[in-house]
């Protein structure tokens, strides 16, 4: 197996020199060489991972494993929910293409919180091609940051981010988010009847991160700064489960216009945050951090920090591509359900009268606002827009409680639309219904150990309080001033799958209340 494993890494390696020919020279016998070891390459995947101990998901093909069953698809939870149950197992392989790269699937909570919480460190590697810094070279060291990182480069950047949200305080983070929501609320008082708002809310959300990086916030579709949110479209275009030479070879031979697409919008924004880092250097960095780019400073002041700009710069796209996208995402599926669900969304202000009033939200009256809590958790489970976990990569052999064993460099993902919607956690699992986290007086929020929007483990996501509280506080400052309806038949149970899920697009009405 060793032998198999070191000569499986040469030809990727020499798949690798390849393309970076490509980049300059693109004559014939380049591109041939290229061929042929990504052709060695498969045969060599097909031989490595003929004996694998757990089954295959059903409806595989030999050549294209499950990606014709993903054609066309508007939901891939709801597909690998399928599947899962054909197959009865709660640990499977999906087949991703070519008949020769497996993906390890978990579909239970116990698997996912064994493999991710349990044998978190085992389980927390990456190195699986995430294409945020598509637009870089391979193996440049500009990939460095989080979602795609391992061991002490990504334990470091959590740990920068992570201590300044700590420094900055809860306080200061809902301030800057009641602020935003101030603004939106306000720009949404103006707007015609029949608004889409999917760009307004990529456009708040963006402006707390930005506010939170670099100090200060945009005007809405100020032109360059929704540079970096079309950019942010632009790459959530139909996901891809292209193998990551496949990728890069299409980057250099530029054959798909879907992938030119997203490294052109990986370069923009990184332009644009580039210039954004270097105006708050030339500015003067502020100690106390004010910013993340002052929290870097200090954290590497002393050895030279500016030599380390580029792995800044990607730590900040990323926090705009994931952040950005998710949670106006998510935002989107507010406005959707509530739209739809009008009775809920009068109990949601009838709630906040009685907690709040008309006075300014406080941590604890977010704490208090037991049902707006416990439709916001519905929300983020019945819309579930991550439908899996990023796909983690094992750095070290584990044996699960079921005697099976998961070997050192398996990918393995869980299926969290599959464990959100799992009858045995949930009263009504197919429906939203906030229900599924009350108790049976319909008042009190309950803890659900199978609600995990967020992963779990060492790997569960960066932004995920700044995140919550986003969400949190732009649904209640939006119902509390407005009415929202919409002229449109809305199908909540209809979506678009692309890199996130999310809602079909609706016009909405926002009536002042």
């Amino acid at each position: 197996m060793n032998q198999i494993q070191n000569l499986k890494s040469e030809i990727y390696q020499s798949v690798k020199v390849a393309i970076e020919c490509l980049k300059n020279n693109r004559d014939p016998k380049t591109v041939t060489a290229a061929t042929a070891a990504a052709i060695l390459a498969y045969f060599l995947y097909r031989v490595s991972n003929r004996r694998k101990p757990f089954p295959v998901l059903p409806d595989a093909s030999l050549m294209k494993g499950h990606m014709d069953s993903f054609k066309g698809c508007s939901n891939f939870g709801q597909l690998l929910q399928q599947l899962h149950r054909k197959s009865g197992a709660s640990v499977a392989y999906f087949r991703t293409y070519l008949g020769g790269q497996h993906r390890l699937v978990l579909f239970s909570l116990q698997d996912l919180k064994e493999m991710f919480h349990i044998h978190g460190h085992e389980s927390s590697g990456r190195n699986i091609g995430a294409r945020i810094h598509s637009d870089l070279g391979i193996g440049s060291s500009q990939h460095s940051a989080v979602v795609d990182s391992s061991g002490p480069i990504w334990k470091n950047n959590r740990r920068v981010f992570l201590n300044h949200l700590r420094v900055f305080g809860r306080q200061k983070q809902l301030n800057l988010v009641l602020d935003e929501a101030k603004q939106l609320t306000d720009y949404l008082e103006t707007c015609p009847k029949n608004y889409e708002p999917s760009e307004l809310l990529q456009a708040a959300v963006g402006n707390v991160i930005a506010a939170l990086i670099f100090g200060s916030r945009f005007d809405y579709f100020e032109p360059e700064a929704h540079k970096v949110f079309d950019a942010i479209v632009d790459f959530n275009t139909k996901l891809d489960l292209l193998p990551s030479f496949v990728f890069y070879f299409l980057k250099y031979v530029p054959l798909s216009k879907k992938v030119t697409a997203r490294i052109r919008a990986c370069s923009t924004a990184r332009q644009f945050i580039r210039n954004k880092v270097n105006d708050r250097i030339r500015s003067g960095i502020q100690d106390p951090a004010e910013t993340l780019i002052d929290a870097y400073a200090a954290e590497l002041g002393k050895a030279g920090w500016k030599s380390d700009i580029d792995n800044l710069v990607a730590v900040i796209i990323e926090l705009f591509f994931a952040g950005t996208e998710t949670t106006s995402t998510t935002l989107c599926w507010v406005l959707a359900c509530l739209a739809s669900h009008p009775e809920i969304q009068d109990r949601i202000v009838e709630e906040i009268q009685t907690v709040a009033g008309d006075a300014e939200l406080t941590i604890q009256h977010l704490r208090d606002l037991q049902y707006t809590n416990a439709v916001q958790n519905e929300v983020q489970r019945f819309g579930c827009i991550a439908t899996n976990t990023i796909p983690h990569r094992m750095i070290d052999t584990v044996q699960m409680e079921s005697g099976n064993t998961v070997q050192k460099g398996e990918v393995v993902s869980g299926a969290l639309y599959t464990i959100m919607r799992d009858p045995a956690h949930f009263k009504y699992p197919e429906e939203f219904n906030p229900g599924n986290f009350l108790d049976e007086t319909g008042t009190q929020l309950q803890t659900i150990e199978a609600f995990v929007p967020y992963g779990v483990g060492p790997r569960v996501c960066l932004g995920q309080v700044l995140a919550d509280l986003e969400v949190k506080v732009f649904m209640i400052e939006i119902v509390r001033k407005f009415k929202v309806t919409s002229s449109d038949h809305i199908d909540i149970h209809t979506r678009v799958q692309k890199i996130t899920s999310a809602p079909l697009e609706y016009k909405y009405n926002f009536e002042l209340r």
